[in-house]
């Protein structure tokens, strides 16, 4: 089933679960962003593909994550701090608008909490070494399967367009290979 979104092309990607801290502070973002708090309303966000996050509309890639704001804080000079939690992965078929922000009809590629399965396991042993590499290491591994994905998402946003790639396989692939590509950055 198609449906409209909002979208709001960022540099970074976005994933199911994966929590996501942005600051707005574009008058079109502004009002669109306080117009889903106000709602209830997910958005879409999107990596650029062309262009940047300031200016004019950039090309957003075809792939991207619906994302729920969780927090709202307004700080000065007409700014706001969010936090924003990945929802389901989606598809645009259309541009509907450019001006003043992107507005698409998507089609969803997950369904409502999708769930994507592999050896989680493996995927938090990963993740343990790579914590224990950090100094003053004092973090607690999720043992919910959703939780360990959005933060092995969150780890990786140091790699936007691997991560991409990573969004647009099919939902059987994903685990496996972002335990490759964690399994490698320990090597």
């Amino acid at each position: 089933m198609n449906t409209t979104i909002d979208l709001f092309p960022l540099n970074s990607v976005l994933f199911p679960y994966q929590v996501i801290p942005i600051q707005v502070f574009e008058t079109r973002y502004l009002n669109m962003i306080s117009k889903c708090f106000d709602n209830s309303k997910p958005f879409g966000i999107c990596l650029i593909n062309d262009g940047t996050e300031v200016g004019p509309p950039a090309i957003p890639h075809k792939t991207g994550t619906s994302a729920q704001i969780i927090s709202l804080r307004s700080l000065e000079n007409n700014k706001i701090f969010i936090f924003a939690r990945g929802q389901r992965r989606f598809y645009i078929k259309k541009l509907l608008q450019e001006q003043p922000h992107i507005r698409v009809e998507i089609e969803w590629i997950d369904t409502e909490n999708p769930y994507f399965p592999g050896d989680y396991e493996r995927l938090k042993l990963c993740v343990k070494s790579l914590l224990t590499e950090l100094p003053q290491q004092s973090f607690k591994i999720p043992q919910n399967e959703n939780q360990i994905f959005g933060l092995v998402s969150a780890l990786l946003s140091g790699i936007p367009q691997e991560k991409q790639m990573l969004l647009e396989l099919d939902i059987d692939e994903i685990i496996p290979k972002m335990t490759n590509i964690l399994e490698r950055a320990l090597l």
